[in-house]
């Protein structure tokens, strides 16, 4: 079966580096049958910069606002290749992006999403001196999970995939749609791809990936500043945390139950589930907590499905609004 490769492109009030994306997508070593891009109601230059690019891209048709899910939703699912790779409006590609990601895809049929390191760059091109790997400071248990074929169990404590360096088999649609509202798209197609099949993580560095003030999501620098951040969050208010924690285990184990998922698949993400039932029915008061939060400990699902002894604290820290 011939393999073609769709690019899916979202933008918004995008016009800053805009151009500059798409001219490394033109310039690829394996080039794409088509650039879909999806706009989410610009009101900058982003539409006129669009237009100079004529038939290299395929502007949707206006829809409205959606959101950065939404809009990666309705642009992946008008991608016609057997491969698609999802874009941001501000990265710059290496040149030999497509051709990478396309070759691990050829290498093995059970694979269903790729994704890659990046060097993380600024609003002037520049290095920022670290990479995504070390930004969200990926550790070898996780690394040994991917390579494993055991990647549902790291992905259901936290997302390891970031949607400008992926590459999804297109039928990945078939079990992934609709995305939820309570899952950024990369996350949620991610754990879909570890639930039904194989995914895989390289640690090329595929993309330049641009940090500034406008990103929707982005990295930064894991130093000591960032992690005495972290360690503050501890402390914050739980209600709303565990609400939105509880609303994406909800989502996920009803998806899972409905698609051909792995048994050991549904079975975690319905211990998962449990485990964030529980959470979201500790006592207010934090001096109550210390006995349900033991008995939590010793099912071991702190371990199994979350961060361990992080959460733990944060459970018995946490701001009790």
């Amino acid at each position: 079966m011939e393999v073609s490769i769709s690019v899916a492109l979202c933008t918004y009030n995008g016009a800053r580096f805009l151009a500059q994306q798409i001219d490394s997508i033109l310039c690829q070593t394996v080039q794409p049958v088509e650039i879909v891009v999806g706009d989410d109601g610009s009101t900058d230059e982003t539409l006129d910069i669009l237009a100079r690019y004529g038939s290299s891209v395929t502007l949707l048709p206006r829809h409205g606002n959606l959101g950065v899910t939404g809009n990666f939703q309705r642009t992946i699912g008008a991608c016609s290749g057997s491969l698609i790779a999802l874009s941001d409006q501000d990265d710059v590609w290496v040149p030999t992006k497509l051709e990478r990601l396309r070759d691990r895809f050829a290498a093995n049929p059970n694979l269903r999403l790729v994704g890659s390191n990046a060097v993380a760059i600024d609003e002037n091109d520049a290095p920022m001196g670290f990479d995504l790997f070390g930004a969200i400071a990926l550790t070898a248990w996780e690394r040994r999970s991917i390579d494993g074929h055991s990647p549902f169990d790291a992905l259901i404590k936290r997302s390891l995939f970031t949607g400008a360096t992926m590459m999804v088999r297109r039928d990945l649609l078939e079990d992934a749609v609709p995305f939820p509202s309570w899952w950024l798209h990369d996350e949620w197609l991610a754990i879909i791809a570890a639930a039904t099949g194989e995914v895989d993580l390289l640690d090329e560095k595929l993309i330049f990936y641009r940090q500034h003030q406008s990103n929707v999501a982005g990295v930064q620098e894991n130093n000591l500043a960032r992690r005495l951040r972290s360690a503050k969050k501890l402390i914050s208010p739980r209600v709303s945390r565990h609400q939105t924690l509880l609303a994406r285990r909800e989502v996920l184990h009803a998806q899972l139950s409905k698609i051909s998922a792995r048994p050991g698949a549904v079975g975690k993400a319905q211990e998962a589930l449990r485990h964030e039932r529980y959470r979201s029915s500790l006592p207010r008061a934090r001096a109550l907590r210390l006995a349900p939060v033991w008995r939590e400990y010793r099912s071991g699902r702190y371990d199994s499905v979350d961060y361990g002894g992080r959460e733990i604290l944060r459970d018995l820290l946490a701001s009790p609004r």
